[in-house]
Order: structure tokens, then C-alpha cells, then sequence
């Protein structure tokens, strides 16, 4: 039997799919919760990075699970995908510019640290690991 390659693509586009989606999910959760008052306004900068860990963690992991590269590999490539398409959708909706600075460079910092997490934390799918059996004397 030959074993069966998927394509790093698509790997790689599951898991900015499942970020993204997350993300947005996060997103309308921390709305609510800014909305609502639980929160106060001055933690949104912080909910916002936050949702971009867990998001990026989340697609890092799908990423390590489907991908045949390296799990840190795997888990920033991730990381990295993710980042380009918020950074796409970003410079779509923004005609005048967005504060790289303020708002883009510390997203960046927070989807990279949700790859590393990923590629610390995910495995590869597949082969278990056979256990002896203990017999009873």
C-alpha cells in the first residue's frame, strides 16, 4: 500500500479557514461582551490580541494535525496565513491606512506566539503506539 500525501496547501488553508472563523466567532463574543458592560472599553485592545492567539493556536493546530512538514513548521506557517488575511481584509476595508504600528505589528506578535503554541502543543495524526500487554503472574 502506498501512504498518501495531502498537499501542504491544503493543510495550510484548513487551518487559516478554521482561524479565521474562530476568530471571527471570538470577535462577536467580545462585542457582546463590550456591548453588554462586562467588559470595560479599555480591555478591547487586549481581547482583540487575545482572540488572535486562541484564533491562530486553533488553525496552527488543524495545520500540525494535516500537514507532512515539521510541527513548529507547521504551526507558523499556519500562524503566518492567518496573519496575511486579516492583513488583506484590512487594507480592503481601510481605504486610508491602517496604524501598522499600533494595531498591526502587535497582531502580528500575537497570531506568531498562537503558531508557536500550536507547534508546541499539536500532533501528528495516524500511528498510535502500541502498549505491551501486561500479563498477570
Amino acid at each position: 500500500m502506498e501512504k498518501k500525501t495531502r498537499p501542504v496547501g491544503v493543510a495550510i488553508g484548513l487551518g487559516t479557514l478554521a482561524s479565521l472563523g474562530v476568530y471571527v466567532g471570538l470577535l462577536l463574543l467580545s462585542a457582546v461582551l463590550l456591548v453588554r458592560g462586562t467588559v470595560g472599553e479599555g480591555a478591547a485592545p487586549g481581547m482583540v490580541l487575545a482572540c488572535g492567539v486562541v484564533a491562530s493556536c486553533v488553525g496552527g493546530l488543524v495545520c500540525v494535525s494535516r500537514c507532512p512538514w515539521g510541527r513548529m513548521t507547521c504551526g507558523l506557517a499556519g500562524a503566518g496565513a492567518f496573519v496575511g488575511m486579516v492583513a488583506c481584509v484590512a487594507a480592503m476595508c481601510w481605504r486610508e491606512g491602517t496604524a501598522w504600528v499600533s494595531g498591526g505589528l502587535p497582531m502580528l506578535g500575537a497570531a506568531l506566539c498562537g503558531g508557536v503554541l500550536a507547534g508546541l502543543l499539536g500532533r501528528k495524526r495516524g500511528k498510535r503506539v502500541k502498549r505491551p500487554v501486561r500479563r498477570r503472574s
